[in-house]
């Protein structure tokens, strides 16, 4: 069968294009693929898929952009095309795409060639901050110092539509080489919020929501080794408990007598024969102060686990 010698093109080409606040940076890099061909085979024997995969030639979503001794980390092949060379018949060209895969918050800096890292290890990994929003009910408005009760109308009866206040998020999406990750990694990561303090936040308060593994090349200064690129969503909650579910203590009825569970009462509003809401406390009595924010239960739906022990920033 064929043999195939892949050697890479001195041309290069780059271009940057914006939107809005995004770059995309894309490189193209040229191959020749010189085919030997043994006794008996003909020209008909060469096909484009052979060529297109031949050892050495960069493999889609897999091989990072490498040049001369330098690279450019999480840069990967995206597509790549052949023709044969006209009138040498037994030389093909190759020419290959390569695409930052981080798109938010890249800048012309963070993807300049670099010299090939000692270690995996010595590879910094790359962090994006995306900002969001999430919504609480306000039953007490940002007055200093003297809040106003904003979920009753001035007549003590409860807004219909309750007052929503709008709070700041963060998460960050992280991406860094790993030497190997497994499924059963994948599984025990996911989901999971940080045991022990993170990033200055209280155990509880980050949450692992989303794992993408990528399996590549990475060339380093002894060679290309096979790891995978991991980008991990990490998200911070802004909620006095973290990531625990909280539901405020809040019902149309109480236990007159909460050791019992048996004798309920319904809350009623100044007219006669109207019904309406009030604050219970954990044991479903009713609570005595009946003004300002209700308490809250919590409810731990996540499993911790030592984000120092696969995350690298």
């Amino acid at each position: 069968m064929p043999t195939y010698t892949v050697t890479q093109a001195r041309n290069q080409k780059m271009t940057f294009s914006g939107s809005q606040d995004q770059l995309k940076i894309t490189w193209h890099a040229d191959y020749f693929v010189d085919v030997t061909l043994s006794g008996g085979e003909s020209i008909t024997d060469i096909d484009a898929y052979s060529v297109l995969t031949a050892p050495g030639v960069p493999v889609v979503n897999r091989t990072v952009y490498t040049i001369g001794n330098k690279f450019i980390p999480f840069v990967l092949c995206r597509n790549k095309t052949c023709q044969p060379v006209r009138d040498k018949y037994t030389r093909w060209s190759v020419s290959a795409q390569f695409e930052s895969s981080i798109k938010n918050n890249s800048s012309e800096q963070n993807n300049t060639p670099q010299s090939k890292p000692s270690s995996l290890f010595d590879i910094s990994p790359r962090v994006v901050p995306l900002l969001g929003e999430t919504e609480k009910v306000l039953y007490e408005d940002k007055s200093d110092p003297d809040p106003v009760d904003c979920a009753r109308t001035p007549s003590g009866n409860w807004w219909s539509e309750p007052v929503i206040d709008r709070i700041p998020t963060l998460a960050l999406q992280i991406t860094q080489y790993e030497p190997y990750v497994s499924y059963e990694d994948l599984l025990k990561r996911s989901l999971r919020v940080n045991k022990s303090r993170y990033r200055n936040g209280k155990p509880g308060s980050w949450l692992v929501q989303k794992i993408e593994p990528t399996e590549v090349e990475v060339p380093i200064a002894t060679g290309t080794i096979t790891a995978a690129q991991v980008t991990y969503l990490v998200a911070y909650s802004p909620h006095e408990y973290g990531w625990e579910e909280s539901r405020a203590l809040i019902d149309s009825q109480y236990l007159e007598n909460p050791a019992d569970k048996t004798t309920i009462k319904l809350f009623k509003n100044k007219e006669p024969g109207s019904a309406t809401i009030g604050f219970i406390t954990e044991d479903g009595a009713k609570r005595a102060d009946q003004t300002g924010t209700p308490d809250y239960i919590r409810y731990k739906r996540f499993e911790e686990i030592e984000f120092d022990d696969f995350l690298q920033i």
